[in-house]
């Protein structure tokens, strides 16, 4: 058995929540121990527990990202049954030293629950 679109929707919309509340420890409940996270500006990679300390190192800016859209490929799957899913869209991302408009990809997998194993964004549009 796999995931729901709703069901995946739903932990989207709880990351955020989330990573918005700047409360450390929050954002590792849906990601996996060895997430990755890609960093656009200065340029890296982080896996696993640096991921988590790389997203929340972002905390001290007080960041808020808002979501602006949002496309789900399914990789073909039926809703009920997916394994793999990857969210790409764009986002208001807003923090005490930046306001931009970011492009992202999450890809997401299904094990009990939903999931994110890869996090990246890269800046489309400064304000």
């Amino acid at each position: 058995m796999g995931g729901t679109v709703a069901d995946l929707m739903i932990t989207l919309g709880d990351s955020i929540n989330a990573y918005n509340s700047l409360g450390k420890g929050k954002i590792q409940a849906n990601l996996t121990a060895d997430v990755v996270v890609v960093e656009e500006t200065p340029s890296g990679t982080y896996i696993g527990p640096a991921g988590i300390v790389k997203l929340e190192g972002e905390f001290e800016f007080r960041p808020k990202f808002t979501l602006l859209h949002v496309d789900t490929n399914l990789h073909g799957a039926p809703d009920g049954a997916i394994l793999n899913a990857t969210l790409t869209g764009s986002a208001k991302y807003q923090d005490t030293r930046q306001n931009v408009t970011l492009q992202f990809t999450f890809e997401a997998a299904f094990t009990d629950r939903w999931r994110f194993q890869k996090v990246s964004a890269r800046t489309v549009q400064p304000e």
